[in-house]
C-alpha cells in the first residue's frame, strides 16, 4: 500500500471516530441535562407560590381568614376585646358620591352581606361586651357561611362585608325606626327603600329601635312575620341588632320565645333577658340595648338599670350609645304613653347615663322623627320608617322634628358625632354635630 493511501486512511478513520464520539456525548449529556432544568424551574415556581400564597405576585396573604369572634381568652389577630380603646376602621361617610358610585356599579350591590360571617374578625370586631357566652347562630336567614360546623358556634353573623381597615376615619351605623307597616310584595315599601340606601351608604352597624312588626302573639303566624321582614331586610341583616318594642312582645313571654328563635343577638344581658337586653362593642364605641316593654310596657325596671350600672362601669369606650323603643321624654303623641308613665324608673335611668357620661340615646315608638336635649343628654326619636305618621311635636317641645318616613346615619370619629336625617328616598333632611 502506497504511502498516500495510508494516510487517507488514518484522516478518514480519526473523522468516523470524533463523529462518534460527538453523536455518543449528545445522547449521553442533552437527555439528562432538559428534565434537570425542568425539575429546577418547577422548584422555584412550588416556592413562589408558596411563599407568596398567589402566582405572580410576591406579596405574602392569608389563605385562612378567621370565622368566628373567638372564644374567651383568645384573641385572634383583628379581634376587639370590650376594652380595647383602639378605633375600628371602615369609615364611610354617606356623602360619599364616589362610594355610592362604586356600589351602584357593583353586580354584588343586592347581596352586599352574603358572606359576612366569613370576614368577621378581619373587617369588624362586633362582640359582645365583657366575657361574652358563644352566639349560636339560630338565624336561618343571616348571611352565616354554609361551610361552619358545630366548632364555629362562637360565629356571630351581625358583621358588615364592605369595611376598610382605617382606625384614623372612624365608622358610621344606620337607625331605623318602626316599621311594622311593611309590605313585603311592594318592590316600592318605605323599609325596602331605607334598607336600600343604608346598603349604598355602607354602614358598619344598623340599630332597629322596636316594632319591627305589628304584633306577636307567639306561633306560627309571628314567626312568618318576623321572616317577612328579614327578607327586606336582608342586605344589612347581617349587621343589624333589634330591640323589642311594644308591638313585637303583645304576646309576653310567648312573645319573647319566638324574638330568641327568630335572632341572633348578644346573650351578656341580665337573667331573663337573654338577646332581648345586651350589650356589644364596635371600635371606640359601646353600644347598650334595653328592653322597654319587659315585665311591662312603658318601663325599664330596676333588674335591667343594676345590670346598666355595672355594664356602664366596666365600659372603657370613647363613646356609648343606649338604643330602646319607647322614650323617656316623649314629645308629641305618646307623651302618658312611653317611660314618662313611670316616672321615677324613667328618672333613675337618666341618671345612670348621664352619671356614665351616656355619649346618645336612640327610642321610637312616636312615628316622627325629633332631636331634644334632656340635661345635656340627647335623645333621638326615630320612629317611623315604614308606619303611619303621628302629630308634629308642638312648639318647644323638641329642638328638630320631621314627620315622614325616614332612617338616621350616625358617623363616628374619634369624638365627633354627626347625626343625619334622611328620608327612606336618601334624600338628608337635617345634620347634626353632637355638642361634647
Amino acid at each position: 500500500m502506497r504511502k498516500s493511501e495510508k494516510i487517507l486512511i488514518a484522516f478518514l478513520t480519526t473523522g468516523i471516530l470524533s463523529l462518534s464520539t460527538l453523536i455518543v456525548w449528545k445522547l449521553a449529556v442533552q437527555p439528562v441535562n432538559k428534565p434537570q432544568a425542568a425539575s429546577q424551574s418547577q422548584s422555584v415556581t412550588d416556592t413562589s407560590a408558596s411563599n407568596t400564597g398567589t402566582k405572580g405576585n410576591s406579596i405574602p396573604v392569608s389563605s385562612e381568614p378567621y370565622y368566628g369572634v373567638g372564644v374567651v381568652g383568645q384573641k385572634p389577630q383583628g379581634l376587639q376585646s370590650p376594652n380595647d380603646n383602639s378605633v375600628e376602621k371602615a369609615p364611610v361617610s354617606e356623602d360619599d358620591s364616589s362610594r355610592s358610585q362604586q356600589n351602584e356599579n357593583s353586580s354584588d350591590e343586592n347581596n352586599l352581606n352574603t358572606n359576612a360571617v366569613d370576614t368577621l374578625v378581619e373587617e369588624t370586631g362586633i362582640m359582645g361586651s365583657a366575657n361574652p357566652p358563644p352566639v349560636i347562630n339560630k338565624n336561618s336567614n343571616n348571611n352565616s357561611n354554609s361551610n361552619n360546623n358545630d366548632s364555629d358556634s362562637n360565629i356571630n353573623p351581625n358583621v358588615n362585608t364592605n369595611t376598610n381597615e382605617n382606625s384614623s376615619s372612624g365608622f358610621s351605623f344606620a337607625v331605623i325606626g318602626d316599621s311594622q307597616a311593611f309590605n313585603a310584595s311592594d318592590s316600592n315599601d318605605s323599609l325596602r327603600k331605607a334598607v336600600a340606601n343604608i346598603a349604598k351608604a355602607n354602614v358598619n352597624v344598623v340599630l332597629s329601635v322596636g316594632d319591627l312588626i305589628s304584633s306577636c302573639d307567639g306561633g306560627d303566624s309571628c314567626a312568618k312575620k318576623y321572616e317577612s321582614w328579614k327578607q327586606i331586610m336582608q342586605p344589612i341583616l347581617g349587621i343589624t341588632k333589634e330591640v323589642q318594642g311594644n308591638h313585637d312582645r303583645t304576646g309576653k313571654e310567648n312573645a319573647d320565645k319566638i324574638w330568641q328563635t327568630e335572632f341572633d343577638l348578644p346573650t351578656n344581658g341580665p337573667a331573663g333577658y337573654s338577646e332581648l337586653t345586651y350589650s356589644f362593642d364596635y371600635g371606640n364605641t359601646h353600644f347598650v340595648a334595653l328592653d322597654s316593654e319587659k315585665p311591662k310596657e312603658s318601663t325599664i325596671g330596676q333588674d335591667q338599670r343594676e345590670w346598666l350600672e355595672n355594664d356602664l362601669s366596666a365600659n372603657k369606650k370613647e363613646n356609648t350609645f343606649v338604643f330602646y323603643h319607647e322614650p323617656a321624654y316623649p314629645v308629641s303623641s305618646k307623651i302618658d304613653e312611653s317611660l314618662d308613665v313611670h316616672k321615677e324608673d324613667r328618672d333613675a335611668l337618666w341618671s345612670i347615663f348621664k352619671n356614665h357620661n351616656v355619649t346618645a340615646v336612640f327610642s321610637g315608638h312616636e312615628h316622627i322623627m325629633s332631636r331634644k336635649s334632656i340635661d345635656g343628654l340627647y335623645q333621638f326619636v326615630i320612629g317611623n320608617t315604614d308606619m303611619s305618621d303621628h302629630d308634629a311635636p308642638k312648639p318647644g317641645m323638641a329642638e328638630y322634628s320631621y314627620v315622614g318616613h325616614h332612617y338616621a346615619i350616625v358617623s363616628v370619629k374619634g369624638k365627633e358625632i354627626i347625626v343625619k336625617i334622611y328620608t327612606v328616598d336618601g334624600n338628608l333632611l337635617n345634620s347634626f354635630t353632637l355638642p361634647r
